[in-house]
This record gives C-alpha cells, sequence and structure tokens, in this order.
C-alpha cells in the first residue's frame, strides 16, 4: 500500500485536484459537450464575492507558517512557496525544501454516467450498485438520480474492479457496504465523504495501492478536511498502544486484527463505528481511554463480531477537571483520565489525611 508523506500537502492538492473525466460508456451515442468546469480559484470567488484578489494573490494566500519546535517532537514542515508556471502546471515548496511539481489543476469533474443505480425500497433515496457500462478508469459517483439523492453504495457494487484507478464519492452518501472496493488492485485515490457514518466489513480488502494518510501506527481514509475519517488499518500488529487522531468517525473492519500486544488505547469523541472483528485477537487489551462520555461511548455503533476485547477492558472518561466523590467521599465517582505532559493518567482520588 503506497502511503503520502505530506498531509498539509495533500489537502491543498485534494482541494485543488477535484475533477475526473467524463465517462466513456460502452456502445452508447455520443452527447453533446458540456459546460466548461470552473478552477479552484472560480469556485473560491463564487463562495466568496466580496474577494477582488488575483488568482496569484489567492495562491498565496495559501501558503503556510514554519512549524513551531514540538515539546517533544520534530521541527514543523510548511508550505514555504505555492507558484503557476508558465505551463500553467502548480510548484508547492515546503520549508524543508521538498518540491512539488508539475502538479494539473484540472476542471471540475463532472458524475460518470452509465453507472447503474437502483431506487432503495421504501425510500426516496438511490444506491449506486454497479460499474454499469463504464468503460472510464477514473469515476464520479453523482450525488442524485432522477432527481432523487443519491445515499448508499451497494455492497459490492465495485467489487474486482480492477482497472479503477480513483473514485469520487458525493457529500450525499453515507453508507458504503461490505466488499463496496475490494480487490480494485489499481485503485489508487478515493475520498471518504465527512457525512459516511457507516462502512462495512472488507469495504477495501486487497486495495493494495490505494494511497492513504498516515499518523502514529495506522493508516486512514478521508477527504481534505478530515483526512482521518477511517482508520484502514495499522502498520504492524506488533504495538503496543495507539493514539486515534481526532477526527476519526469509523474503525474498519479487521483493523486491529492479532494486535496481541496492544494494551492500552486512546479514542476519540468523534467515533461513531466500530466495525466487524477490528478487535480480534486484541488479547492484551485492558485499558481504553476515551475523549467522551458515558452517553456518548453507549451511542457508539460497535459490531458485536470479535470486538469484546475493547468492550471487555476497562474504560476511563475524559475529565480536564477534577471528578465530584462518590456519596462515601472515599473515591471519584466513576472512572476517568486526564492528560499530565501529554501522557494520559488516570484520575486517582488520595484522602488527606
Amino acid at each position: 500500500m503506497s502511503k503520502k508523506k505530506i498531509i498539509s500537502v495533500l489537502s491543498i492538492f485534494c482541494m485543488l485536484t477535484t475533477a475526473f473525466a467524463f465517462a466513456a460508456c460502452k456502445d452508447a451515442k455520443d452527447g453533446t459537450n458540456g459546460i466548461n468546469g470552473k478552477s479552484a480559484y472560480e469556485l473560491y470567488c463564487q463562495a466568496n464575492p466580496e474577494y477582488a484578489g488575483t488568482m496569484e494573490e489567492w495562491l498565496e494566500s495559501l501558503k503556510g507558517e514554519v512549524g513551531a519546535q514540538g515539546e517533544n517532537g520534530k521541527d514543523g514542515v510548511g508550505i514555504k512557496n505555492v507558484e503557476i508556471d508558465k505551463n500553467g502546471l502548480l510548484i508547492i515548496t515546503l520549508t524543508d525544501g521538498t518540491v512539488f511539481n508539475n502538479i494539473k489543476i484540472p476542471q471540475q469533474s463532472q458524475p460518470t454516467e452509465c453507472l447503474r443505480y437502483q431506487k432503495i425500497a421504501g425510500k426516496d433515496e438511490y444506491c449506486v450498485m454497479g460499474i454499469g457500462t463504464v468503460s472510464d478508469l477514473d469515476i464520479s459517483i453523482a450525488s442524485t438520480y432522477n432527481e432523487l439523492p443519491v445515499t448508499k453504495i451497494a455492497s459490492y457494487a465495485f467489487e474486482r474492479e480492477e482497472n479503477l484507478t480513483s473514485i469520487t464519492i458525493p457529500e450525499s452518501v453515507t453508507y458504503i457496504g461490505d466488499g463496496a472496493f475490494s480487490e480494485c488492485t489499481s485503485l489508487t485515490s478515493i475520498n471518504i465523504p465527512e457525512g459516511v457514518t457507516y462502512i462495512g466489513k472488507s469495504a477495501f480488502s486487497e486495495c493494495d495501492n490505494l494511497s492513504c494518510y498516515e499518523d502514529d501506527n495506522a493508516y486512514y481514509l478521508g477527504n481534505p478536511s478530515n483526512p482521518y475519517l477511517l482508520l484502514l488499518d495499522v502498520k504492524t500488529t506488533s504495538i503496543t498502544s495507539i493514539t486515534i487522531p481526532k477526527g476519526t468517525k469509523i474503525i474498519h473492519s479487521m483493523a486491529f486484527f492479532n494486535c496481541s500486544n496492544m494494551t492500552y488505547i486512546e479514542l476519540p469523541r468523534s467515533l461513531i463505528h466500530v466495525g466487524y472483528r477490528s478487535f480480534a485477537y486484541c488479547n492484551s487489551l485492558t485499558t481504553v481511554y476515551y475523549a467522551g462520555n458515558q452517553e456518548e461511548w453507549e451511542a457508539i455503533n460497535i459490531d458485536s463480531d470479535d470486538t469484546f476485547y475493547l468492550t471487555n477492558a476497562t474504560r476511563y472518561y475524559y475529565k480536564q477537571t477534577e471528578p465530584s466523590l462518590n456519596p462515601e467521599n472515599t473515591a471519584y465517582n466513576g472512572n476517568y483520565w486526564h492528560y499530565i505532559n501529554d501522557v494520559p493518567t488516570i484520575w486517582i482520588y488520595s484522602q488527606e489525611e
């Protein structure tokens, strides 16, 4: 699985490159010429009519700053310079000297025609069922079909479509079924919209060329605004602990499978779904530090199959300030944790003599 090194560059690049080519449909008649798409700069001006700057001034405003020295980390890396060359290609220079050039800024994408859709029973919504007669390598799923929203990607909809290289999923989609993109071995790029609340088991199984974001000991899929939406897999099963970043909503099926040395995990408040067998054989897991409260924990959709090492571990809820005491004033009223020097620390009551 190939990995993206610099998340900040990915975010800018993804914002500027949101397009794919029109669909090529087998045995279909030629369509009429479409309307030229708008550039990222034009879309920004449309959304911010008060902005009167040139494209060069807008690109200048995208520059980041040199990252500050972390307390325990390495120097931060920011954007030193952004420019467009004489051929209209983007050049991004980082503060560590890394240069990304020849970046094409394509036109705005259009939904791929001839994909197969089906109306969802009992709802005024549609589900994309499969590739249909499309022969394109880059596809874009429509946000509406027959003037109704497309909210689901069916189980195994694009399974074994080995030639697909990129897929754009619209913001209307909330559900991705089992094995939806499994064995898409040429797939390198996919976005997961912020509104997705469920991703079925093995949805990205054997997508070995898929480009992912990285953080700590895991690989993630997401979107420019939230690159950590889906925790896809761990880098190695030998991890002893992991901190999952804010913004992660879904832990994919089998993500921590056989992480038998992992003793504790930090889970963000944003978490809403824990997938099939995601903690199977995590028999050393004893402690869970959860950033939310008990009510929020109980609202998480946790698959019942082989997640009991997670649910049976001692769970602590985040409390920045000292918790209240129990009626006997002998201990805190519940299990809580907080940070001391960026280290998760359990609140333990010590009665003064």
